[in-house]
Parts: structure tokens; sequence; C-alpha cells
């Protein structure tokens, strides 16, 4: 097990108190006020959301929002728990170890604010932060939304956590980041052709912060791919215990290639050689509640059953 120095010497790399912001020149995020206004709550804040969407930043942005509030940057304790060192070691003995390590150490002189990036790779987390929550510790999660869905959290957590859903950049983040500032409808008219400009690049490559800091179209295309490739194989198929990743890969890029169109299971079989067998509504996996922001951009395909009349919502 790691010592309290070796934890120490990992963490300082991360915070604020050991002098790194790494909220420093990023795009603020359009939720950064709402999350705000839950710090005094004593309820768990959980950040899901897709892999790559800017959790990790978010919680950045959050700590140096508390610091500009008068918060001491000696109570806030960001853990990465993707952190290499920690990889091996994860465990409910290596939490009590990081907070005993900060107290010793840095010892912070009033509320702790305690946020665990990808908290889901330890073991029976949720135990442990429900008792940390109740000794009065601030408690900000993160999780992949491939992993760790709201409705899982209402479970674990039994009714102790607010979540907020963090997506790739919002348009209005997008032209922000371009330095295009459009706060009412006569903004918009002075500047309609550069933000026209601007909403065909977004369509075309989307708002993954990463993808977008990117001046290169080459290397947008590579990292997107990557992202696609990724949310494929290690969320969908890890998740839902695919084994036939071909088939599921060329789902993907049907559905990506047929945005807004109505199309039938048994076509796209017939396509590509592929025989669907089993209960066709288990074929793609769509949270409940559904995607509010997609359906209201209209992005999205609906399927319909060789056999039924019934569609069937599916994001791309």
């Amino acid at each position: 097990m790691l010592s309290s120095i070796q934890i120490i010497d990992v963490l300082k790399n991360w915070n604020i108190w050991g002098g790194v912001n790494l909220a420093q020149d990023t795009v603020p995020r359009l939720s950064l006020p709402e999350i705000s206004r839950f710090f005094p709550d004593r309820q768990i804040l959980a950040l899901i959301g897709i892999r790559r969407s800017g959790k990790s930043t978010l919680m950045f942005q959050l700590m140096e929002e508390l610091v500009n509030q008068g918060t001491d940057e000696k109570c806030l304790l960001y853990v990465n728990f993707e952190e290499p060192l920690f990889t091996q070691y994860l465990s409910l003995d290596l939490l009590d170890n990081i907070l005993t390590a900060f107290r010793e150490i840095v010892r912070p002189s009033g509320r702790i604010f305690l946020f665990l990036d990808e908290i889901q790779d330890v073991p029976f987390w949720e135990r442990w932060v429900r008792i940390r929550t109740d000794q009065s510790v601030k408690v900000i999660i993160s999780g992949s939304s491939s992993k760790l869905l709201s409705s899982e959290l209402a479970t674990l957590l039994t009714g102790r956590q607010i979540s907020f859903n963090v997506h790739p950049f919002t348009f209005r983040e997008f032209i922000f980041y371009q330095d295009v500032h459009a706060k009412n409808l006569l903004d918009t008219l002075k500047q309609k052709v550069e933000i026209g400009a601007l909403f065909h690049d977004y369509l075309k490559w989307g708002g993954f912060p990463e993808a977008v800091l990117k001046t290169d179209e080459y290397k947008k295309r590579i990292l997107l791919t990557q992202y696609f490739e990724d949310i494929l194989y290690k969320d969908v198929a890890f998740r839902h215990g695919l084994k036939n990743i071909n088939l599921l890969k060329k789902l993907g890029v049907y559905a990506l290639t047929n945005i807004c169109n109505r199309v039938r299971l048994w076509r796209i079989g017939k396509r590509d050689g592929s025989t669907f067998c089993g209960d066709r509504s288990s074929l793609f996996f769509v949270p409940p509640g559904g995607f509010p922001a997609l359906r209201t951009s209209e992005i999205f395909i609906q399927v319909q059953g060789a056999d039924q009349d019934t569609t069937k919502d599916i994001c791309c």
C-alpha cells in the first residue's frame, strides 16, 4: 500500500494547493452556475456523461469557482482514479488512506470538498461516500455514463445525490471558444455570417472539447474515429455483453450515416449479409427518458421492425 508521502506526491500534480490550476484557459461550461448553487447542501453531486465530454475539466472549473467564492484551496481535494499509481490499489482502504494523508499533510481547516473522478472503478465506493457525506465532507463524483447511469446512482446512494448530465460543448459554448459572443438576437444578427459558418463546422465536427480545440482537420478526424470506436467497443459492447462486434460497428456506422431516416432492421441485414436474431428491441439501448437534447435537434433515426408498425428512436 502507498505511504502518505507517496499519495500526496501524486495528488499535488492535480490540485490547486500543489501549484496547479487545470481550469486555466478552459472554456467555461454553461452548467457551472447551476451546479455551484448546490455547494452549501449536503447532497453528493454526481457528474455523469459520455467519455471525453469534459467531466474532469468541469471538476477543475468547480474547484476554481470555490476558490473565487472564498474557499481555502487547502480544503479542495481532487483524486483521479485513472492515475497509474492508484489503479493497482483501488479499494476502500485506498480511499481511507488518501483522505487521511490529505488531512495529515495538507491540513485543511474547514469543510472539505472532495472531488472523486471516475469513482466507479473503486469496488463498493458508494458505501465509503455515503459515510463521508454524513461526516460533513462535500463529495463531488464523476463517472462514465456507460458504467454509471443516473438510475443506478439513485439505487447506490439511496437518494443522497443530485445528478448532472455532462454533454460535449453546446453550440453556445462552441462559439464562445471561437471568441464569438451572442448574448441576444441583435448580437446574433450582427454576426450571422460568422455564426452561420461556425454552425456548419459544429455540425461537421461536433462538440467534443478536445476535437474542438484542434485546428488540424486530419487530427480531428483521427480523434473522433477513436472516440467512436472506444464508445462502441469499451462502453456499448462491454456494458451489454455484446459479442458480435463487427455487426455492432456496422449498425453504428449505418445509424450515423442515416440520421433522421426511418429504416427497417431486415434491410440493414440484407444490405451487409447479417442476420438478426432474438428480440429486435434489444439491438439498441436507449436510457429511460431518451435523449431530449438530441430529440430537440432531430439528430436521431427511427427503426421500424419488419413485422411491426411500432418505431424506436435511435440516437446518432
